[in-house]
């Protein structure tokens, strides 16, 4: 008998053999499909899922080819059942593979992933493959409740083992090219064409890695459009997703949303109630949230259930997907004060899978600078700090990540010593807080930093300004966190109606300014109440003097000025009162002193009027902070101050100061002499 003859007879045997474990492979492929089918949708949207059972023919030719390296292939091969994930992007690869690692037995012996394939310098075919096979007791416990039938259980007979690729698109179409055309050519591939391919696999693994981080942007975007809507449009949107759960009540996605919206505003109660009814799934974005939700709710409770639940949620997703930014720092956020050091490695591994993150960037800079104590590593990371500034406005402009990217913003200019754009970040940053946490969460993490920049002149300007902003928007208990030297409620009440007069003290200014003297006295005719000024005798603040001089006994005019005042200053004596403001000269702390007093006096900061003549750093930020805090605020436009903040410029509007003054408030409008129906739109 020859050669050929007794290889013929052997592939008799093999194909015969094969064809009639056949039905088994299909049914262990109509299992692998639905399994896969339902998992995977939850983890990668849109990714496509892929099996097949290999043919006889195909088989056929493999064992004949193959023939000198398998001398059983029935028991051999590892791929007469096939799976193909492909996934849109690189970042979506990870919870698909936990996934396969978690719920199959893996024969790890045959399986590959690329980084065991390819070399530093080379680029090809990077899909991972995974031999897998049915564990009922992993099923189980993961909770996919499928009818596991005897046939799909290996045995002596049949290994029933599957392949399973996971891959991008891209990486897809690099291989059923190179397959069809190369690998299975009937020829031997020359090499000029294996380097022409093995580019242009490296052109595919660099555009992977471009649509991973569009797709991770659009996604923050999409999850940050609801900045702009106010909190009742919020519930509004809550309720409406609701009615649309309760048609679907499958759709984790619908759930996902409402849980995402209810954290957004803080609505620790509603989160939790319906992120819990899909804590089972195996949607990992579910996990992570709920996770958070329950950290939230229960942050003063460290040592309760629901604490400790959240922290395992949080771990959980973690398992799912350890390249989630936003698990890993939330789940580092929970250790904070409890581990630091285990807080510290959770941002660590945060930073590595995303070093472009701000946040992530931010809290592990913190945990850095804590543990060696040494604010000179701010010098060292300059550059980095600088550039994760550009990408916190970035995403400001197209209102992603908002409020954090301005306190991220805010937390790296302050460590730069930008003392006033780091105010003004977090100016912007409160103004767009919606949720008490949101201030707490930033205020604490710079109440940590003390230690190391404590004493940088700013430090002081953005925790009282914080602090502000807790108790205007959230009705927080007003503290004295670093205002001095006078805490509020130490002086007089600040009596209503209160208005501002602020802007220019430079040199020249007054003469400017005295070109309204006369309309403004006049707009200040039947007005009585407080006027609150810079207390010199410069520029505005004098035009705040010649009021109180005109008017004397109706007016109580109110300067602030620092403690150790420049010797060239000059204070106007016409001023009833002075306050004073630990400071070495003028700064953002006078501004955020009255306003300490006025609401410490139980002033509404609606009903307070700022009327402004230009000025520079100190009155840009005044305006902002007013206009932030609810008050109104009205800037000659000829000053040329205002536009950072789209204040509204009254002297296009007006054309007489009275109607200007009058315009800021209706109930202030009242006080100045004016009727509303008088107002100038």
């Amino acid at each position: 008998m020859s050669n050929l003859e007794l290889d013929i007879n052997w592939v008799n045997s093999q194909v015969s053999e094969f064809s009639e474990h056949r039905p088994r492979y299909i049914d262990f492929d109509s299992l692998l499909k639905a399994l896969f089918q339902q998992a995977i949708g939850e983890m990668a949207m849109s990714a496509i899922v892929q099996t097949r059972v290999k043919k006889i023919q195909s088989f056929t030719e493999k064992i004949i080819r193959q023939r000198d390296e398998f001398h059983d292939p029935n028991r051999q091969f590892t791929d007469l059942v096939g799976v193909r994930v492909i996934v849109h992007t690189t970042d979506q690869l990870e919870p698909v593979c936990n996934f396969i690692e978690s719920t199959f037995r893996i024969d790890w012996e045959n399986t590959v992933h690329p980084g065991a394939r390819l070399k530093a310098n080379e680029f090809g075919y990077r899909s991972i493959h995974y031999i897998v096979m049915i564990d009922p007791d992993k099923l189980i416990e993961k909770g996919y409740l499928l009818d596991i039938p005897e046939s799909v259980l290996p045995d002596k007979k049949c290994p029933m083992r599957a392949e399973v690729q996971v891959r991008t698109i891209l990486e897809h179409a690099w291989s059923v090219f190179s397959h069809m055309h190369a690998y299975k050519g009937k020829f031997k591939t020359p090499d000029v064409y294996k380097r022409e391919l093995a580019g242009v696999a490296a052109l595919f693994e660099s555009a992977d890695a471009t649509l991973s981080r569009i797709r991770r942007d659009l996604l923050e975007y999409t999850a940050n459009y609801d900045t702009y809507l106010s909190d009742d449009e919020i519930r509004a949107e809550i309720k409406l997703n609701e009615i649309i759960l309760a048609q679907d009540p499958m759709n984790t996605t619908i759930a996902h949303r409402i849980g995402q919206l209810a954290i957004f505003i803080g609505d620790w109660n509603k989160a939790i109630e319906i992120l819990s009814k899909y804590e089972d799934s195996s949607y990992e974005p579910i996990i992570r949230d709920l996770g958070i939700a329950l950290g939230k709710k229960y942050k003063k409770e460290i040592e309760s259930e629901g604490y400790r639940r959240g922290q395992q949620l949080l771990q959980k997703a973690v398992e799912y997907n350890s390249s989630d930014v936003d698990a890993l720092s939330s789940l580092a956020g929970t250790w904070k004060g409890i581990d630091d050091e285990r807080a510290r490695k959770y941002y660590k591994m945060a930073f590595d899978a995303q070093p472009d993150n701000s946040y992530v960037l931010g809290n592990f800079i913190e945990y850095e600078l804590l543990r060696k104590n040494d604010p000179s590593i701010i010098k060292l990371i300059s550059a980095v700090l600088i550039d994760a500034i550009a990408r916190c406005h970035k995403q400001a402009e197209v209102g992603m990540n908002i409020p954090w990217a301005f306190y991220d913003a805010g937390k790296f200019l302050l460590m730069l010593e930008d003392y006033y754009e780091s105010l003004n970040e977090h100016l912007r940053a409160a103004t767009a807080s919606n949720a008490l946490f949101m201030i707490e969460t930033s205020m604490n993490s710079l109440m940590r930093l003390q230690p190391i920049i404590g004493d940088l002149e700013g430090y002081a300007w953005v925790i009282n300004l914080l602090e502000l902003f807790r108790n205007v928007k959230f009705g927080t208990e007003l503290t004295d966190v670093l205002i001095g030297p006078h805490a509020p409620g130490d002086l007089p009440r600040i009596t209503k109606p209160i208005v501002i007069i602020t802007g220019s003290t430079k040199v020249g200014s007054y003469e400017f300014i005295e070109g309204y003297k006369d309309k403004i006295l006049e707009a200040f005719d039947q007005f009585e109440g407080t006027i609150i000024s810079g207390g010199t005798f410069s520029g505005v603040c004098r035009l705040a003097g010649d009021i109180k001089e005109t008017f004397r006994d109706k007016i109580h005019l109110v300067g602030y000025i620092p403690s150790d005042m420049p010797a060239n200053v000059k204070i106007d004596d016409r001023y009833d009162e002075l306050r004073e403001t630990q400071d070495k000269t003028f700064s953002p702390m006078q501004v955020l002193q009255y306003w300490y007093d006025i609401v410490a006096s139980g002033v509404k900061v609606h009903s307070t009027a700022i009327l402004g003549f230009g000025g520079g750093s100190i009155s840009d930020f005044e305006y902002g902070l007013a206009a932030g805090l609810g008050a109104k605020v009205g800037v000659i436009t000829e000053s040329g101050w205002g536009d950072r903040w789209n204040l509204v410029s009254w002297s296009e509007k007006c054309d007489h100061p009275i109607k200007m003054v009058s315009v800021l408030n209706s109930e202030t409008s009242q006080h100045l002499g004016k009727k509303p129906e008088e107002m100038y739109y």
